[in-house]
């Protein structure tokens, strides 16, 4: 299903759901953020830039280049965004272990501790000035050993340059390494990687020169090898395996044109399996090259001819009883293409290597980044359009993958090419009806052959092959199983238990089983549900699947053969399991704890003493059939050699054997975890040493202890085997003890329903078309039941029937109540998704009324400010022309103004030079007037002189004087005419102008009212300045004497020429005046 990221705020409570692609493509979601520009209205799509899963699977965690960081729950199907403040420059996701926090790395250094239930940041780490390139969370240790400190988890947070690890407890720094080009440190690491170590979490990186070191967590130094030279060395002894694909999958070409050899290459990155026991280095494009951790020696070289890759992560499988057959690996190759690879562990044909495309659609990018689940069952990818895909692994599985992803393997470094070619689909039905009849064909010789393999081959011979070669061989194990438990074969019988359909107890094997191949799962299931139809009470416990799904991993095609094995193994080697079921199996325990008892008393006084009891050291084996301590398929199968060609009692000698080996591992425990540990954590032991060690405790058991008591002999699965029937009894001591006759059983029609009740079930043996069962009943010392049909099987009738009759009765019970429940919750789910549809086309009714009403709202409001506006506007626009109309008046009367001052500027400028021609003539003027007074005062010394000497003798008659000894006023009434004349001139000047300006008289205060008072103003003062002149015009005076007062004459002078002054001071302010109002006018 696409889901848009940006819907989320449009929804209730901020949070919107969305629901899983329900196509067959793989692919569950389909991400994208995509919203509408505001600018202009245009789509745009927001990038994703990483994504990360939470640490229990239920969350997935994707942020764009806009910092926004959305959050998916992918079991309540809800997504939201985190609305934390300093979130920002996200570039690493990392899941915490608590599985609700998420620790988030930024570009600016920083990491965030973000608890998704909550929606807040908890807390910031300023771990680096740089950008954050990898957060890692130590793995959880399975058992802290006696070296390691504490058992506390880490958080490694590294970047370019440094690295530094947290504790998860209180997020305190711990340690710290720098690497970067200014420190001293030559080892640049890659990438760095949590691996359990025997003293602890510890850390592992490689760098580009091909050096790989270990560190423990405080960054001290543990170990350093050269990568490079163990290839070199392993690959002068063995040869690579090589592995090539049909031409139909991935093929880059273009990038090499030759293989390469592997021990040239550096290794470019790298990545630690799943089950974290090999380091594996990825050299070039194209080799893999498995460093395993125990022992730091390369066991294995990977070549792929066709396939070239940047990046690879092992896919966690869940949880299994020992490590898987095969590898899984999500790759990037150089193409940007992601793609899911399987090879097998070994290099072995059996499993041969896989490859399948991640499923894109043609419209979308290329990978850009991916993520894996911790479960292995998703994958977030990231494209480099900036969406994010969410695949789901499960329809990637191998069985799933086509014929033209499957290529072969040459241990020799000899490409294989595929064999086979896909036949035309117009013969097919021809070839599909030919095939079938040579398998049965096929089939019949096959069961001949092992019939007459089984005459030939007596138990006898067996045990000698065994003794001598320690197993079987693996060609012809399955016969020589088949012919030591004497299996019928009864593929009627078999076929009846299936009719029965499949048991409600199978019903969660999918989800329990979700990593393993879903052919052994369909196996399991199979399996269980005819056990479980054979016998009730193998449907009430719990640990049945994990018997069966050893058995199940080495015949997923053979299901009669599986069936007989699982119920023949059930028969005898653990005919006193179900003694008190569902409880444990007391006496099976008390058997045990009487040999370790005996055989190794230290060893049991340890257990006694510190309260440890047979469950927690003989079940976690007996539960898995002994595969969690068998770490490879050929282990688990030599000991089933051994189990099945030995009495039924020898499994007890197993477990007790398995804690003889590691009784000095035991021994020095300190604490119950360490202990639990050697059992709980799959620990693996050396087969031929623990088959060794049980042989010699058997022989050590004294007769009183001696399982051999209490078990019954071999009894085959057909009708020549016994019907045990014995009551339980408590096992407290070592005596032996005889099994009890078996007890009357009912007789049990079958009704053929698929999910008939267990009690229904509970028949003892099985018809063929009929289904119908029938006992009789025994009294002591007779022989067990035989049926009536030739080829049924025998039935399991040790364990409590009662018991047993009433749980399936209370389980049919339940069951009948759940589906009655679940048809209630259904009809209350489609009521409830047709009130929900009702309410929501209520809602949408409503609310398309409501948008509808504020729509026409909104309307009428916009006319409404329209009209305003177009009001508005109309007297902007009146208001606009007044204001032109006011400017252009302004404009004309300052143009006005502008040439009145022009012209009272020039005026002005006439008026300044008359004004200055007048006071250079007064000057000169005045200077003439002061020579004038010199020539006066010397010729009136001169007289004076003359006046006292007196008549000289023979001086000349007066009348015959050289000099003017006129009057001043008549020697100097001339230039005083021309003076006054100037004056009237000056006067009329100042009247011109006075009509020029258009002022009138008396402007201001220091002006005449009229020219004719300044011309009388004038004239008085040219008359008092010269009062002779005018008296000789008006009347004719009487000459003066010749000696004047000459103080008289200087103060008439000065008073005249201060009056002149003052007539020019006047004629100056006048002018400023006229400035002035010039100026005001103008502004």
């Amino acid at each position: 299903m696409d889901v848009n990221a940006g819907n989320f705020d449009k929804r209730k409570g901020g949070k919107a759901a969305f629901k899983f692609n329900s196509t067959n493509d793989g692919i569950l979601l389909n991400v994208h953020h995509t919203v509408q520009s505001q600018a202009d209205g245009t789509v745009v799509r927001v990038r994703f830039t990483v994504a990360g899963f939470s640490a229990n699977n239920e969350r997935l965690i994707a942020v764009d280049h806009r910092d926004n960081v959305f959050v998916f729950d992918l079991v309540r199907q809800r997504f939201w965004t985190l609305s934390c403040e300093p979130l920002r420059k996200i570039t690493v996701i990392e899941g915490l272990a608590d599985g609700r926090s998420v620790a988030l790395g930024s570009k600016e250094g920083v990491v965030f501790i973000v608890d998704l239930d909550e929606n807040c940041c908890v807390r910031q780490l300023k771990a680096h000035p740089g950008k954050i390139v990898h957060l890692a969370q130590s793995l959880e240790f399975d058992s802290v050993p006696s070296e390691a400190c504490t058992d506390q988890r880490y958080l490694l947070a590294a970047s370019q340059d440094a690295a530094k690890v947290f504790s998860m407890h209180d997020f305190t720094e711990l340690s710290s390494i720098s690497y970067g080009l200014a420190c001293n440190n030559s080892f640049r690491p890659n990438t760095w990687h949590w691996y359990r170590a025997p003293n602890g979490p510890s850390l592992i990186g490689h760098s580009a020169c091909g050096t790989v070191r270990a560190y423990r967590a405080n960054f001290k130094l543990a170990k350093e090898l050269n990568a490079v030279r163990l290839i070199g060395l392993y690959l002068k002894h063995t040869p690579p395996q090589t592995i090539a694909f049909g031409a139909g999958t991935e093929r880059t070409v273009g990038h090499s044109r030759e293989l390469s050899c592997p021990g040239q290459n550096l290794p470019t990155t790298a990545q630690l399996t799943a089950d974290g026991r090999y380091y594996v280095l990825l050299c070039g494009r194209s080799t893999m090259a498995f460093l395993a951790l125990d022992s730091w020696l390369i066991c294995r070289v990977v070549s792929f001819v066709n396939l070239f890759i940047t990046h690879a992560t092992f896919v966690p499988g869940q949880p299994a009883t020992r490590p898987a057959a095969t590898y899984a690996l999500a790759v990037r190759t150089t193409d940007n293409d992601l793609m899911l690879l399987n090879f097998g562990c070994n290099g072995t044909t059996t499993n041969p290597p896989r490859i399948q495309p991640l499923t894109v659609r043609p419209s979308e990018g290329q990978c850009y980044k991916y993520a894996l689940a911790p479960n292995g069952r998703m994958l977030a990818n990231v494209l480099s359009t900036g969406e994010v895909l969410l695949h789901g692994l499960d329809t990637y599985r191998v069985d799933s993958f086509p014929p033209a992803g499957t290529g072969k393997a040459c241990v020799k470094g000899r490409t294989v090419p595929p064999c086979g070619k896909p036949s035309s689909s117009g013969n097919a039905a021809g070839n599909a009806v030919l095939r079938s009849t040579r398998v049965t064909k096929l089939e019949q010789q096959i069961n001949a052959l092992q019939v007459q393999l089984s005459e030939a081959l007596p138990t006898d011979r067996l045990l000698a092959i065994l003794k001598e070669y320690g197993a079987y061989p693996a060609k012809h194990r399955a016969t020589i199983w088949r012919t030591l438990q004497r299996l019928p074969g009864d593929a009627e019988s078999f076929g009846a238990l299936l009719r029965h359909g499949p048991h409600p107890c199978v019903a969660g094997y999918d989800e329990r089983f979700a990593g393993y191949d879903r052919r052994i799962v369909r196996s399991v299931k199979k399996t269980v549900s005819a056990l479980a139809h054979w016998c009730p009470v193998f449907g009430l416990i719990d640990y049945i699947p994990s018997v069966v799904l050893p058995f199940a991993r080495q015949q997923p095609t053979d299901a009669l053969g599986l069936f007989e094995t699982v119920a023949t193994v059930l028969l005898n080697q653990c005919q006193l399991w179900f003694e008190f079921a569902p409880l444990e199996p007391f006496n099976y325990l008390a058997m045990v704890e009487n040999v370790l008892a005996e055989c190794e008393p230290r060893l049991m006084a340890f257990y006694r003493r510190r309260n440890i009891t047979a469950r927690s050291y003989a079940l976690p084996l007996l539960q898995t059939a002994f595969a969690a301590c068998c770490g490879m398929d050929d282990q688990w199968l030599t000991l089933w050699d051994h189990v099945l060609s030995s009495e039924p009692y020898f499994p007890v000698f197993l477990v007790a054997g398995f804690s003889s080996i590691h009784r000095a591992t035991l021994l020095a425990a300190d604490d119950a975890r360490t202990i639990d540990g050697v059992f709980f954590r799959h620990r693996t032991v050396d087969v031929r040493r623990l088959v060794r060690r049980a042989h010699e405790l058997m022989e050590r058991c004294s007769g009183a202890a001696h399982p051999r008591h209490y078990f019954k002999s071999f009894v085959p699965l057909n009708v020549g085997g016994a019907t045990y029937r014995p009551v339980p009894e408590p096992l407290s001591d070592a005596r032996s003890t005889e099994w009890p006759a078996a007890s009357t059983v009912r007789p049990v029609t079958s009704t053929g329903s698929a999910f008939s009740g267990a009690a229904n079930n509970a028949i003892d043996y099985t018809a063929s078309s009929t289904s119908t069962a029938t006992a009789s009943s025994l009294s002591d010392g007779q022989q067990p039941y035989a049926p009536d049909r030739a080829g049924s099987y025998a039935s399991f009738s040790n364990y409590p029937k009662k018991l047993t009759a009433v749980r399936c009765a209370e389980t049919d019970a339940l069951r009948a109540e759940q589906r009655r429940l679940e048809a209630k919750i259904v009809e209350l789910e489609k009521l409830e998704h047709s009130l929900q549809e009702r309410l929501v086309n209520d809602l949408v009714r409503q609310e398309h009324q409501h948008r509808v009403k504020e729509v026409e709202r909104s309307l009428e409001e916009a006319i409404a400010r329209e009209e305003q506006r177009v009001e508005m506007q109309r007297k902007l626009l009146l208001l606009h022309r007044k204001q032109l109309r006011e400017r252009e008046s302004e404009l004309s009367h300052g143009v006005h103004n502008a040439k009145l001052i022009n012209d009272a500027t020039v005026r002005e400028r006439e008026l300044d030079a008359l004004l200055g021609k007048f006071e250079r003539e007064r000057q000169r003027e005045e200077t003439d007037l002061l020579f004038a007074e010199e020539d006066i005062k010397l010729k009136e010394l001169e007289l004076l002189a003359r006046y006292r000497s007196g008549p000289t003798v023979g001086t000349a008659p007066s009348g015959a004087t050289t000099s003017d000894e006129r009057p001043l006023d008549q020697r100097y009434q001339v230039a005083l005419e021309q003076l006054a004349v100037q004056k009237l001139k000056l006067y009329d000047e100042i009247d011109r102008t006075y009509c020029t300006l258009g002022m009138p008289a008396g402007v201001n205060e220091y002006t005449y009212r009229t020219v004719s008072e300044l011309r009388k103003v004038a004239s008085d003062a040219g008359g008092e300045r010269y009062p002779t002149a005018v008296q000789a015009a008006e009347q004719p005076r009487p000459p003066k004497p010749f000696l004047t007062d000459r103080k008289y004459t200087s103060q008439i002078y000065e008073d005249t020429m201060r009056r002149m002054k003052e007539q020019v001071q006047v004629l100056q302010r006048l002018k400023n005046d006229i400035r002035k109002k010039s100026i005001s006018s103008s502004d």
